[in-house]
């Protein structure tokens, strides 16, 4: 894999993250849940406390300091599973239907910022941003609903944002410096 770091642009960003399933809206934010909303109703149609399931299963004492706070939700490429980024830096896969943890894996030492889904050859690959000042490739297989790191890529100041490019095989960085960097790699 070939990395490379270039500076682009200055960029002052704010990003919040919210999913839609039409005809539901999923949120997630600081009290650590997981909502899917009815659009039609403006009610709350199905809601998974991270946090407490997250406590209860697995016995993640170290969550008090650093709560699993929802940051990024992304749709798994088969539509029956949400992708959760955290922010005690754990990525989990929740079931579409019932909202319930399928798969739970601890990524990076703190908050994960943003995530996003990068399809490669016939596997997915999930990039993950974080204040512990890396990104992660993390193996996503929809199938098996399993999570498992590839590898890992220092950066040098707090990621605000991701984006890939497939295009020019990127991963652009928007982060703390207020400029956008752009990272060349080889899927």
């Amino acid at each position: 894999m070939r990395i490379f770091v270039i500076r682009l642009i200055s960029l002052q960003s704010i990003l919040m993250k919210v999913l839609f399933d039409i005809p539901l809206v999923v949120s997630g934010g600081f009290d650590c849940y997981l909502v899917k909303w009815n659009i039609a109703t403006p009610k709350q149609s199905k809601v998974l406390n991270i946090g407490k399931t997250i406590y209860e299963k697995y016995d993640n004492s170290a969550a008090v300091y650093n709560p699993p706070h929802v940051y990024a939700i992304l749709y798994d490429p088969t539509n029956t599973h949400y992708l959760a980024g955290l922010g005690n830096g754990a990525l989990c896969s929740i079931k579409r239907k019932t909202l319930k943890i399928s798969c739970y894996q601890e990524i990076h030492g703190q908050r994960m910022v943003d995530a996003i889904l990068v399809k490669e050859g016939s596997s997915w690959l999930v990039i993950t941003a974080s204040n512990d000042l890396s990104l992660g490739l993390i193996v996503y297989e929809p199938k098996e609903v399993s999570i498992k790191e590839r590898a890992r890529i220092k950066i040098e100041k707090l990621p605000n944002a991701i984006l890939f490019n497939d295009l020019h095989q990127a991963i652009y960085v928007a982060d703390t410096s207020n400029d956008i960097k752009r990272i060349a790699i080889t899927l």
